[in-house]
């Protein structure tokens, strides 16, 4: 019985430098702030979220989200994931408020990342057109779903057009008549969750 303990003994000790040396993954850590465009002010409730995926033979594939988080009063969120993944990519969103861009190239898995991001909120254009003398013809980019590139006869419209917002917008538009086209053009600030009018007649 003596001479099986010291060799159950030096069993494991033979094992110990295998299991400490065993390294813990790095978390994949990625903080900030998020506010708003134009006014700088923090958004409190806004929905973060940290996608990840693994490059294969030079394209990404992607996984579900691997975690999403709500702001703070003061804009901040802190995301932590200990996946083992190539890269990550932070998105954000909130109510009235467009999505942003992807910010992949600022993370770097296995550290910690400081993001912070500026959401465009939404306004609207209340536009109207009445073409009061039945002359003529309206052209212009449409820049809704709902607004014709051309407007004549006699019409009276109206459309709302979703905007980004707290900035100064470029309404521009050209009214032929004989031939003769003569182009207009306003700029107009639209606050953020605010609504402008619009009026056009001709």
């Amino acid at each position: 019985m003596k001479t099986q303990i010291p060799f159950i003994v030096l069993l494991l000790l033979g094992l110990l430098p295998g299991i400490s040396c065993e390294k813990e993954p790095m978390p994949t850590v990625v903080k900030g702030c998020i506010t708003e465009y134009g006014s700088g002010k923090p958004l409190e409730g806004a929905v973060v979220y940290l996608i990840g995926g693994l490059s294969q033979w030079g394209s990404s594939t992607g996984t579900p989200g691997v975690d999403s988080v709500l702001t703070d009063s003061a804009g901040f969120y802190y995301l932590e994931s200990f996946e083992d993944l190539d890269y990550f990519i932070v998105r954000a969103t909130g109510e009235l408020y467009y999505t942003s861009e992807n910010t992949s190239s600022g993370v770097i898995p296995g550290k910690e990342n400081t993001i912070n991001i500026v959401l465009d909120p939404v306004g609207w254009i209340h536009y109207r057109v009445f073409n009061e003398s039945g002359e003529g013809v309206l052209g212009w980019n449409s820049i809704c779903s709902d607004m014709p590139g051309l407007i004549s006869g006699g019409v009276d419209l109206e459309f709302v057009c979703p905007i980004h917002a707290n900035r100064d917008v470029l309404i521009n538009y050209a009214i032929n008549n004989g031939g003769i086209d003569t182009p207009y053009a306003e700029t107009r600030f639209v606050p953020a969750h605010d609504t402008i009018y619009y009026e056009i007649i001709f």
